[in-house]
Order: structure tokens, then sequence, then C-alpha cells
């Protein structure tokens, strides 16, 4: 899919056009890589979800069902015709992270304890910026 949306840059935009649209509703979590961009005034709270390169590869490669070294040289292209893809039509540089505002390594913890420290960090987050009142 990655190869035919850099040929076409319909599919793109129509995602990106979906994704600003899906966040102007409110009380939603989007997931795409893109996101923090596309949505980047209209949500509250931009959250990177990231992980070490060896945790990623095989993770997608359990996922997949394929090797390691596949799931690496796979991943890695396809990262690289996005980044291109990105930065082409958008200007956007997908390694600069600073428009995110919480940022967590999901190789640390496990799948529950990450949800927890998301859901904990998102929180104190929205409470920071007056946007959730604490707990009474």
């Amino acid at each position: 899919m990655s190869n035919h949306a850099a040929e076409d840059p319909a599919i793109d935009r129509m995602l990106d056009e979906r994704t600003k649209a899906e966040a102007t509703k409110g009380n939603v979590v989007i997931d795409a890589q893109l996101g923090a961009w596309m949505a980047r005034d209209t949500v509250d709270v931009r959250v990177l979800l990231t992980a070490a390169d060896n945790v990623r590869f095989r993770r997608i490669a359990e996922r997949e069902h394929v090797g390691v070294d596949e799931a690496r040289r796979e991943t890695e292209y396809r990262e690289e015709v996005q980044r291109k893809r990105y930065r082409e039509y958008y200007g956007i540089d997908v390694t600069d992270l600073s428009i995110y505002d919480i940022k967590i390594d999901t190789s640390l913890h496990s799948i529950e304890e990450t949800k927890a420290i998301v859901i904990d960090a998102v929180r104190s987050h929205l409470m920071r910026h007056g946007k959730l009142k604490p707990p009474s």
C-alpha cells in the first residue's frame, strides 16, 4: 500500500482529510502516522508510542510471520518511502518528534503496563493544561 500511495497522492490526501475531520469531533483517539500533524491544532494531546528498532522488528516479524531480517528490511524500506513522501507532500519531517506532548517507549513495559502509563500521562497532561478536572 505504501508503494501505491507513493504513486498516487490522492490516497494520502483522502486519509489525511479523514483524520482532520475525525479530530474535529472531539473525544476521539486517532491512531495515524501523520495524525499529530494533520490534527495539530484540534487535539488536546499528541502521544507518540515508540520502541527500539530491535523490538519493533521482532514484533513485526511475529505479527507478519516472517523472519526478523525480512521485517527489518521491509520496515526500513517502507519508512524511507514514507519519510520522502511526507516531506514532498507536506514538508513534514517525521523524524522531528517535537510535535508530540508525550513520548512513551513501549519496549520497556508490557501492553497492560503501557496502557496504564498512557492513561496516566494523558490524564496528567490534560489536568496540567486545565482540560480535565482532578478527581474529587
